[in-house]
């Protein structure tokens, strides 16, 4: 390409057609240098203003619009989408269309769904009339995007599908290939429709890898390949996948790479590496990002349970999309059932069937099992808690949600123990233990092995089949057998790899459950109530 101007010296500008002053402005794009690319569009736009060429300068201006709302800069973005505007006002059709998928995204942004879907479906109709295939797919893409939103996602699928066609023929300038990649590839997965997503994020992956298309669409491209493999449990190429994309986009844009160290953060809380999570995070929020979810998991990780669960729930108040929704409310769950608040993981139940019911997926179906019979056994309902935790298992593992799965494992197993039997409890646990090695999950794998040790030491830790578990918890009977045991509350938390804060929130829960003030007469009604094997022994420490 040959060295290149950096910066539009007055000297040279004049001596430049209004095209070569475009073409300036695409080279540096596809450069990685979006501040050189700006400049010299910015020269292009006064030159297509003082040559009289409204289409030109309308298309500048749209260009213009996006370099600052896609990074947030929403002041400037606002003016050029009026000089846009006006610029498309006494154009011909083709910059009305472009005018339209500008003011599609700008209705998004201020909470005007209906805005948004009339505006991108004025640019689909004025599209199929004028038949430029760019502004074809990019329009296609945005209706089918506010029509999901609105919850008609069908018809939104299928113009996303029309316009990845276009896209996947090579019909399209690269500049709409990758814009219409990213987006259809991060509508799927935010719908929990992976197997969609997965198709279109191995093509767009192909394309990137096999031209020079900078490292922009690489980037952001990878980050949604890597959430798609750390679901499927590829951790390890999704490590590699995860620091590519983080370098691609710091070398473009640092801003854009908010989303790449969020997701690395997640990639690493899941495998135990809790400062390398905070360092993630840390670096997400410096540029811009909010990783609350991992955020609120991180400190639970460190034993802030009950405050962590507070955040979730509160994040829970606040709408996103389908599938990060589903897996709030599953960490909701998961750590409300840990320090057993039967509320929290009745609001995440009722949630989550909502939004099954709102935005049919099988994942969130899944999802909304595991959460439904994780319900069922704080409710005491043994059966219908192993039939719900199985089958979401089982939907799980057919979705190649491997992580999740096994740790749905895990619970099932504890269900089958508490009813009796151990040999399937084994084998479940068995079965998750070995996942969690290959994915290198290291906390999941210590809990696992504890359980399978507690369900093994002294042959029964579990309430025998005869007997009910009252009102406590699994976890609860848990922490209450081993204090019973003898065991101090460091002891208690080494045993099930939780803080002692942890350990003494359950105490509480216990003592206010059973209506008793010490640990000492929580451990004597437990024994009299047949909730923990054997007889009392003849004094706890209190």
């Amino acid at each position: 390409m040959g060295d290149l101007p950096h910066h539009p010296p007055e000297t040279d500008v004049d001596r430049l057609r209004a095209d070569d002053l475009d073409e300036l402005a695409d080279q540096w794009f596809w450069r990685d240098d979006p501040d050189a690319s700006m400049r010299w569009r910015r020269e292009a736009y006064r030159r297509h203003v003082r040559d009289g060429d409204d289409d030109r300068s309308s298309r500048a201006a749209w260009r213009l619009f996006y370099d600052h709302f896609l990074v947030g800069e929403t002041a400037p973005a606002g003016g050029w989408l009026e000089r846009c505007r006006e610029h498309a006002d006494r154009a011909g059709d083709v910059a009305a269309g472009w005018l339209a998928i500008a003011d599609a995204d700008w209705a998004d942004r201020g909470d005007d769904p209906l805005g948004r879907r009339r505006r991108s479906s004025d640019a689909v109709e004025i599209a199929r009339a004028v038949g430029d295939r760019d502004l074809l797919a990019m329009a296609l893409q945005s209706h089918g995007r506010a029509l999901i939103a609105a919850g008609e996602g069908r018809d939104g699928r299928r113009l996303l599908d029309e316009a990845m066609v276009a896209v996947v023929n090579d019909e399209l300038d690269p500049l709409y290939t990758g814009w219409v990649f990213c987006n259809v590839v991060s509508t799927c997965f935010e719908l929990a429709d992976l197997r969609r997503a997965q198709q279109w994020s191995d093509a767009a992956v192909r394309w990137c890898d096999g031209g020079d298309v900078g490292r922009m669409y690489p980037g952001l491209c990878r980050v949604y390949a890597v959430e798609l493999d750390a679901l499927r449990g590829s951790w390890e190429s999704a490590r590699a996948g995860v620091t590519r994309a983080c370098a691609d986009l710091h070398a473009y844009d640092p801003r854009y790479a908010a989303s790449a160290h969020e997701v690395a953060g997640d990639l690493a809380l899941r495998r135990g590496d809790l400062d390398g999570a905070d360092d993630e995070y840390r670096r997400c929020r410096e540029l811009g990002g909010a990783p609350h979810r991992g955020l609120a998991l991180l400190r639970a990780a460190r034993g802030d349970v009950a405050v962590a669960l507070a955040e979730l729930r509160a994040l829970a108040e606040a709408r996103s999309a389908p599938f990060p929704d589903a897996m709030l409310l599953l960490a909701m769950s998961d750590l409300a059932a840990e320090i057993g608040d039967a509320s929290a993981v009745r609001l995440a139940a009722e949630r989550l069937a909502t939004l099954a019911a709102d935005h049919p997926s099988e994942l969130v179906d899944a999802l909304a099992l595991a959460v439904r019979g994780e319900l069922a056994l704080m409710e005491g309902d043994l059966v219908a808690a192993l039939h719900d935790l199985v089958e979401s298992t089982s939907r799980l593992t057919e979705h190649d949600v491997r992580h999740e799965a096994a740790r749905r494992r895990v619970r099932a197993a504890d269900v089958s123990a508490r009813l009796g039997d151990h040999a399937h409890a084994v084998v479940e646990l068995d079965a998750a233990i070995a996942v969690f090695d290959d994915l290198g999950a290291e906390p999941d794998g210590v809990r696992a092995r504890s359980h399978r040790a507690l369900l093994l030491d002294g042959g029964d830790p579990s309430p025998s089949p005869e007997s009910s578990a009252g009102p406590l918890s699994r976890r609860e009977l848990d922490v209450l057998e081993l204090v019973a045991s003898g065991h101090t509350n460091r002891q208690v938390a080494d045993r099930l790899v939780i803080s002692t804060h942890t350990v003494d929130r359950h105490m509480s829960n216990i003592r206010s459950k059973l209506g008793v003030s010490s640990r000492a007469a929580a451990i004597a009604l437990a024994y009299e109530h047949g909730w923990l094997d054997g007889a009392a022994p003849a004094s706890s420490n209190g």
